[in-house]
């Protein structure tokens, strides 16, 4: 919950005009007891809301859409791949899906030129989108790190690089992550018969790798109950 006084108390009137802000909020729990706390709000406060319901259903939560599938919950993350392919499609035409996010070329060392006008800042704009969209999907997120290392001298080999990481997205628009009911001791490689939840944590390094500036990438996953929930990719 965040709060804010906007105008301060009028004195002569010994009146107080307060504006209270709630910003979004995510409800997880009874129907039953939602129901009943959604009335009394309802009583005092103009409120918004969508109810996450049948196998099919969905709602939007922070830019992102949370939907009810077969076996559990998949998080997609918004209209913001369907938006960068879009303006990528009517810029530069358009795009044949691609099976990988990225070659191995994109560790060799770039001598391609920079690009100029209109190209570096739809290039910022497009990788900024990525940094985005990485959240939810782990499967980009070592190609958009080596991207965002263009942010300030954006070259044309990065710009084709990009090419191929929106075609990756394109024909994998129906990809998410999928977060299950969880179930104690059950992980994603160790069963146990305890009642805790199992917390699995997996990292790799791919030993200075990258020919421009020769150092590691440090990859991290972390699984609750089988459910990937935060991963990462960071230059050491």
């Amino acid at each position: 919950f965040e709060f804010c006084s906007v105008q301060p108390c009028l004195a002569r009137t010994s009146q107080c005009a307060i504006l209270i802000h709630v910003d979004d909020i995510m409800y997880v729990g009874s129907l039953k007891f939602w129901n009943e706390f959604k009335e009394k709000l309802q009583q005092r406060f103009s409120i918004s809301c969508s109810v996450l319901e049948g196998v099919g259903t969905e709602i939007s939560f922070l830019k992102r859409r949370l939907l009810r599938v077969e076996d559990g919950l998949a998080l997609l993350p918004g209209s913001s791949i369907g938006k960068l392919i879009k303006v990528w499609e009517e810029k530069f035409g358009k795009l044949r899906s691609s099976t990988t996010p990225a070659d191995s070329s994109i560790q060799m060392e770039d001598n391609s030129p920079c690009l100029v006008g209109s190209d570096v800042t739809f290039f910022r704009m497009a990788v900024g989108t990525c940094l985005y969209i990485t959240r939810d999907r782990p499967d980009v997120a070592f190609t958009v790190k080596e991207l965002s290392s263009y942010m300030s001298s954006p070259t044309v080999s990065a710009m084709r690089h990009l090419k191929k990481l929106v075609a990756y997205l394109k024909g994998t628009t129906n990809y998410a992550v999928v977060l299950q009911q969880p179930h104690g001791g059950q992980g994603l490689h160790k069963q146990t018969n305890d009642k805790y939840w199992l917390l699995e944590s997996f990292s790799d390094s791919d030993w200075s790798s990258d020919k421009r500036h020769r150092r590691s990438t440090w990859s991290g996953l972390h699984m609750l109950c089988g459910n990937c929930v935060y991963s990462s990719s960071r230059t050491q």
